[in-house]
């Protein structure tokens, strides 16, 4: 129904506006942090702060409406074009075998599926932004603060510390933003402590509810056009796991034996881009033979040598992502630092680190012969930084 890499774009929107989220609340905390130091008066400052704690908590709480709002037609687009157009391209199985197909707008049975998980999608990501806080570390332990908290103890500790001189500002802001943009905004269990950053936990909420709807369509084309048989999709760079049973034609049992279907870490799991489709025998043809299949694979797996160490393609892969996520880190830093006011050095120091990446980053992918996918990077919305 969508190929690995539609599947890939279909929350990058939904993205784009969360990062832009994110950026609202740490540049706001900042700035915050900013007024809150050039207040030299104690009293003053004690009165600003003490104003601040209600507006931020109200602040948030606007900005996250404003977000739910796009994001809400986001998902609407979603689910009512993407998975539309998903669905319509099964048709010439249904023309092939001479069985009738039911456009969508007269699926009501799927239409009534959509509209339901659609909307599962809008309530958890509204869940997601609801219990954000930061990542914060205390004496060697990550402790994850709602963000309204943050912000009372980030203006209290600042000012003790400029005002007492024990440390100076450029000191305080710069470690403050370094908290900031290691973690960024992050989506917290309030039941068990654990976090994850609310970019990647909206992602995998899209995913997941596109993949249920996928997967139900699938099932269900199965029946109608009376196949057991099912080919899964290829992708290069898959994880090693994925990597045994992609490209090649299933049952529905060997599917959950084999795939892992309707498992965590199987096929159309967490971050899986795989895809199964109906396979009608005699008619079908695979996308790949056993034989494609094997050289594909043992080409994924042959390691190249980078520095010290050897990369297969999934590796290699795998490092970019960490190096494109360590600079968008790098940018976040970079702007947060301006927009705090932080020393020149600071911002030239950050300025230098980002650029080490970059080359560092151009140098790899050329090596291990993958693509620098850098809208990934530039996906966080803050433009040029350097």
């Amino acid at each position: 129904m969508f190929t690995p890499s539609e599947l890939e774009r279909i929350p990058k929107q939904i993205e784009r506006y969360m990062r832009d989220l994110e950026e609202k609340i740490l540049i706001d905390v900042v700035h915050r942090i900013k007024v809150n130091n050039e207040i030299t008066s104690t009293g003053d400052n004690l009165l600003y702060r003490l104003k601040q704690y209600g507006q931020y908590e109200q602040d948030i709480k606007k900005y996250i409406q404003s977000t739910l709002k796009i994001t809400d037609a986001e998902i609407d687009n979603i689910f009512n074009n993407a998975i539309e157009v998903g669905y319509t391209r099964d048709k010439s199985l249904y023309e092939a075998t001479g069985k009738q197909f039911i456009e969508y707008k007269n699926n009501a049975e799927l239409q009534q599926l959509v509209s339901a998980i659609k909307q599962q999608t809008k309530n958890e990501i509204r869940n997601i932004t609801q219990t954000t806080g930061f990542m914060v570390n205390m004496n060697g332990k990550k402790v994850y603060t709602p963000a309204s908290q943050y912000l009372h103890d980030k203006l209290d500790k600042a000012a003790y510390e400029v005002l007492s001189g024990s440390f100076s500002y450029d000191k305080s802001i710069k470690d403050t933003i370094k908290e900031l943009a290691d973690g960024g905004i992050r989506s917290i269990d309030y039941s068990n402590g654990r976090s994850i950053n609310a970019v990647t936990a909206v992602r995998m909420c899209v995913v997941t509810g596109v993949n249920q709807v996928v997967g139900h369509i699938t099932q269900s084309n199965a029946e109608k056009l009376d196949t057991e048989h099912f080919e899964v999709s290829w992708h290069g760079t898959a994880r090693p796991s994925h990597q045994l049973w992609q490209g090649k034609v299933f049952n529905k049992k060997e599917l959950e034996e084999i795939c892992g279907l309707g498992t965590p870490g199987g096929l159309l799991g967490v971050n899986c881009y795989h895809s199964y489709y109906p396979f009608i025998l005699g008619i079908s043809k695979r996308s790949y033979t056993d034989e494609q299949l094997e050289q594909m694979q043992a080409d994924e797996n042959t390691k190249i040598k980078f520095g010290d160490k050897e990369y297969t393609k999934y590796e290699a892969t795998q490092r970019m992502r960490k190096m494109e996520s360590q600079m968008r880190t790098q940018r976040k830093t970079i702007k947060l630092l301006k927009e705090g006011g932080a020393s020149q050095d600071d911002i030239i120091n950050a300025k230098v680190a980002y650029q080490a990446t970059s080359q560092q980053y151009a140098k790899f992918a050329d090596k291990m012969q993958l693509p620098m996918e850098r809208q990934r990077i530039y996906a966080d919305g803050l433009g040029r930084v350097m």
